[in-house]
């Protein structure tokens, strides 16, 4: 059986966030900083591969492998022109296929699967939860049925993110951008109660990955575009409301009515420029509560590690003694 570093986040990507060689990493379970060539960090010794019984193999590797060669170029010209101009369908559906391979194979995905069909082997031990166990051991065959369809179903796994607005934000304030090695970020807005908010399919997703340490990717639900557009109309129209009825007070407008005319009018405006920013010129400057908000959700999804260009990590090592419970990455919830 062969013994290879098996990366669950490209080297690639690494290399983007590295000074002279090296990126620093945080590790965020124990508080330990060290620096590290990408070749020995966010991977684990054939990740990609699977054992069987009888001392042959599966290898899974070539295939990660393929779409990490398609989507390289594709970065490094979206880095190299700073904006989303470059794209064509192809390449916009290359980045799609590298996006859901990289939420389906990171370390967090593949421990949730695994932490799944434990459960299921405890609370249900009659059932039969391995079709080939005169090849494979139980956790091996979950390693197998994962890695399968995550290479063989990529078209469907894709499928949710071809019609989702690709944005560029760039970082447009001091601080680093981290990438961790659990670098694909879902957040969504909305609620659905007990069927959960995550997902890539989901109405409301928003979805970001880092490509270096001053530009994230991103894809937006078209639903938010929506949203924006209906409460810029319900704001347009209570505007106009307020107008008139400071035109009817026949004793005239008096200086605070026009002071939150005012206002009103500001909002508004802001409010138009952001979604012209998203969803017409998809090219976004990311603010400091921006960069908080993304490195907060690298950290907190993260499986265990966190890389940057420069040795900063003060903010990750204060949210961590905020909220010490952001040390595990979040797991499924069993009842």
């Amino acid at each position: 059986m062969p013994r290879e570093n098996q990366h669950y986040v490209p080297q690639f990507l690494l290399r983007n966030f590295c000074a002279e060689g090296k990126l620093h990493i945080f590790d965020k379970k124990t508080g330990r900083e060290f620096y590290s060539n990408p070749r020995n960090v966010m991977g684990e010794s054939d990740y990609n591969v699977v054992a069987l019984k009888d001392s042959y193999y599966i290898d899974f590797e070539l295939r990660f492998t393929h779409i990490e060669n398609l989507a390289k170029p594709v970065f490094e010209d979206i880095i190299k022109a700073q904006n989303l101009s470059i794209l064509t369908p192809e390449t916009t559906a290359t980045i799609c296929c590298f996006f859901a391979i990289q939420h389906a194979r990171s370390k967090a995905s593949r421990e949730r699967m695994s932490d799944l069909g434990n459960e299921l082997r405890r609370r249900f031990p009659d059932v039969k939860t391995n079709d080939l166990p005169e090849f494979f051991s139980d956790q091996e065959y979950d390693k197998f049925i994962f890695l399968k369809f995550a290479t063989e179903k990529l078209a469907d796994l894709a499928a949710p993110l071809v019609s989702k607005v690709m944005v560029l934000l760039k970082l447009n304030c001091a601080g680093q951008i981290y990438i961790s090695d659990n670098p694909l970020l879902l957040h969504n807005q909305q609620e659905f109660g007990p069927y959960g908010n995550i997902g890539l399919g989901v109405p409301g997703i928003e979805i970001y990955h880092p490509i270096s340490p001053d530009l994230v990717l991103g894809l937006l639900c078209p639903t938010i575009g929506l949203r924006l557009k209906k409460a810029q109309a319900e704001a347009s129209k209570s505007l106009n409301d307020l107008h008139l009825a400071a035109f009817r007070n026949p004793q005239g407008s008096i200086q605070a009515q026009l002071d939150h005319l005012k206002e009103v009018e500001e909002d508004l405006q802001r409010a138009r420029h952001y979604y012209s920013m998203l969803f017409e010129k998809r090219l976004v400057p990311i603010s400091k509560e921006n960069l908080l908000f993304l490195n907060s959700l690298q950290l907190q999804s993260a499986y265990r590690f966190v890389g940057a260009r420069r040795k900063d990590f003060a903010f990750a090592k204060q949210a961590i003694r905020e909220k010490p419970h952001w040390k595990d990455f979040p797991r499924f919830q069993f009842g």
